[in-house]
């Protein structure tokens, strides 16, 4: 992640991951199917001003159970492989 990259229609910062909980009534499934119609990426960790990305935030850890209640939330809304790219996290096993 550069400083001063645009956000796009096919690129989306995010500087936190989505609540664990009751993602279906956030708007993560809705720009998870719009990055996937563009063939885009959602990138979390990243603070933005006016689209502009700015630094890198770190959004926490990121184990394997939440990870795949995100890729879960994604399946209603579309099939693919929409890209989810966690910039400022820490994986945890």
């Amino acid at each position: 992640m550069a400083a001063g990259v645009i956000e796009a229609n096919d690129l989306d910062w995010k500087s936190e991951l989505p609540p664990a909980r009751g993602l279906p009534q956030t708007d993560f499934p809705k720009d998870v199917a719009a990055m996937a119609n563009s063939g885009g990426v959602i990138v979390f960790g990243v603070r933005e001003e006016q689209k502009a990305a700015t630094a890198r935030a770190d959004v926490g850890g990121l184990d394997e159970a939440y990870e795949r209640s995100l890729r879960s939330a994604r399946r209603p809304a579309l099939r693919g492989n929409a890209g989810l790219r966690p910039a400022g996290c820490r994986r945890q096993r």
